[in-house]
């Protein structure tokens, strides 16, 4: 009876192990990603292979702990002579199974790193043409800025440029306007002068004449020198 005891505990021991390995397996298989969520993974041939050898691997670990629980209720009802005799096929069943789920593992996470490395590639481009973009933005932003003060220092300039040309336009109208002012005062003089030279002309000639008394020359006789 202690012997059959040791076996069980034994088998029992060695069976948990790989109890134990499969949930790992599985739990890793999981963390890839929900095999069940259509939309985890892009739609490409790749990441389709991805996950449809995840999906098989969990099925076919998840059927491996089945039949592990079930091998443990055999077990229970077994001779010690059957388990020791079937205790060899199992460690090399064991043995080859593990071999086999640590190679399909180290396949998927193989693939599931490169996918993740392509992805990492990708953003890592999209940031740079992000950042080249930034850049080209603020480029822009500040070639236009730049432009724009230009524009605004010229509009400057030309305003002020027409506005000294109103003042010199406006100085130059007033001081013709003075001068056409004088010409005409000295005009008005003019005038005035002559009407008042031809009114006083007028005045004298329309005097009456004075009479004056002419009084008659004397001729005398020529003295005649006898001598």
């Amino acid at each position: 009876r202690s012997l059959v005891r040791q076996h069980k505990v034994k088998f029992h021991k060695r069976s948990k192990e790989i109890q134990e390995d499969l949930k790992f397996d599985i739990k890793i298989l999981e963390s890839i990603g929900d095999v069940n969520n259509k939309n985890y993974f892009e739609q490409s041939v790749k990441e389709e292979t991805i996950k449809e050898n995840a999906f098989k691997m969990l099925k076919e670990f998840k059927q491996k702990m089945i039949l592990e629980k079930d091998k443990e209720k055999e077990v229970d009802g077994m001779f010690p002579e059957e388990i020791a005799k079937q205790w060899y096929s199992w460690e090399q069943e064991w043995n080859r199974d593990k071999e086999l789920r640590d190679k399909l593992i180290h396949q998927i996470l193989n693939q599931r790193q490169k996918q993740i490395i392509e992805k990492l590639e990708k953003l890592k481009e999209q940031q740079q043409y992000i950042y080249e973009r930034q850049r080209t933005l603020i480029n822009d932003m500040q070639q236009a800025r730049k432009y724009d003060i230009i524009e605004k220092q010229k509009q400057i300039k030309e305003r002020e440029e027409i506005k000294q040309d109103s003042s010199r336009q406006i100085s130059f109208l007033q001081q013709k306007q003075r001068q056409s002012q004088l010409e005409l005062e000295k005009q008005d003089t003019f005038e005035s002068e002559e009407k008042k030279s031809i009114h006083d002309f007028i005045e004298k000639v329309q005097t009456p004449i004075t009479t004056t008394t002419v009084e008659p020359k004397f001729y005398g006789r020529r003295r005649v020198n006898w001598n």
